[in-house]
């Protein structure tokens, strides 16, 4: 198990922290880890947050942008 996916299992790591690291790892992660890897960031902020948008950082989404 890669440290991000660790790190949000312990709760050691938020999700941004871990979309952070995700950046700088994903040129050594193969295809198929990174989008799980991005696929459980999602399902935590949505179980931890609710209806978290990224563009205006409230819950449940206020602006337009995270209505589409």
């Amino acid at each position: 198990m890669c440290f991000i996916c660790s790190g949000l299992e312990k709760g050691n790591m938020t999700p941004w922290e871990a979309k952070s690291n995700l950046v700088e790892m994903s040129m050594t992660l193969s295809v198929e880890h990174f989008e799980e890897v991005i696929k459980k960031i999602d399902e935590y902020i949505t179980e931890n947050y609710g209806n978290y948008c990224d563009f205006c950082s409230c819950s449940p989404c206020d602006c337009d942008w995270g209505q589409e």
